[in-house]
């Protein structure tokens, strides 16, 4: 019963927690319905250079301190747009474009920049 009711409590904190962090910051879900990017327009080169910096900003802000131990959500959108970076750069090297992948890559890397 104990047991229960701890488990109870400790899962009301963590929701009340993410849900306080998360108030000012857009859903991720409007990453996934944005229209298309402008990042779409560039040539190959300029949109592998430009994914490439988006990934790499990603990676540093996901292993900065301040973001790690931050009350806001930047470790998350840095974690998610390191993701959506590498699989967009992944397509790219098979010679593929996956416009999904690389709007949301554009996009998370804009939150994580508002949130710095």
């Amino acid at each position: 019963m104990i047991r229960i009711l701890l488990t109870g409590l400790f899962c009301s904190i963590a929701v009340a927690a993410s849900a306080a962090d998360l108030e000012s910051v857009p859903s991720v879900a409007a990453c996934w319905a944005s229209p298309d990017s402008q990042i779409l327009q560039l040539k190959r080169a300029d949109l592998i250079k430009t994914l490439t910096d988006y990934r790499n900003d990603a990676v540093t802000a996901s292993t900065s301190q301040s973001v790690v131990f931050s009350k806001s959500a930047a470790f998350d959108w840095a974690v998610a747009a390191t993701v959506q970076c590498n699989v967009a750069l992944g397509y790219l090297d098979g010679g593929h474009l996956d416009k999904t992948s690389a709007k949301k890559c554009d996009c998370f890397h804009g939150h994580l920049l508002a949130l710095e």
